[in-house]
Formats: structure tokens, sequence, C-alpha cells
């Protein structure tokens, strides 16, 4: 995805799906946002948002300010412990507010 302009920060959105472990964000995962096409990647402080029938969603910010300069916007999910993950959605939000 491209932007207009470089942005500062950045937002990351994960929904997990019924049957994943629990899991603690940050610990057994992250989401990490880039903004020069995956160059360079920043963890964004998930945070744990709401249940809706199983489905979870987390939330978390980064400032993007020591990547390099870009406008080529990327996000991604890492499994870090190995716990069962089902990942229904995902998505980012950027901008220089």
């Amino acid at each position: 995805m491209a932007s207009t302009s470089s942005p500062a920060k950045g937002r990351v959105l994960i929904e997990t799906g019924v049957g994943s472990d629990t899991l603690i964000p940050n610990t057994d995962f992250v989401g990490e946002i880039s903004r020069d096409n995956g160059a360079t990647w920043t963890a964004a402080a998930m945070a744990f948002i709401s249940d809706v029938g199983g489905h979870k969603l987390y939330q978390g910010d980064a400032s993007l300010a020591s990547q390099p300069s870009g406008m080529n916007m990327k996000y991604r999910f890492r499994n870090l412990t190995g716990k069962k993950t089902i990942v229904s959605t995902g998505g980012a939000q950027w901008g220089n507010v």
C-alpha cells in the first residue's frame, strides 16, 4: 500500500479466531509496521481490545520516526512462541498525527 507522504506513526490491528491458544500480546506475538516496503520493521505496542464470540481484537501503535523515509506501507504479524494462532484478519493505519 502506498502513502502520499512519509508517515510518522502507524497502527496495527489483528483479530485472532476461535481455536487460538490463549495469547499474551508482545510476548506470544507482535504486530509490526514498515514504511519502506518491508526493509525496516517497527513493533507496535499491542494491547487486547475486545472479545466477540471468541474472536479477539488486538491493536498497537508505533512511532515510525526511526525508520528511513518512505511511503510503501506494509504490516505483518509475527508469532514469537509457536502457540496456535488463527489470524482472522489484520489491518494497518498510518499518518502524521
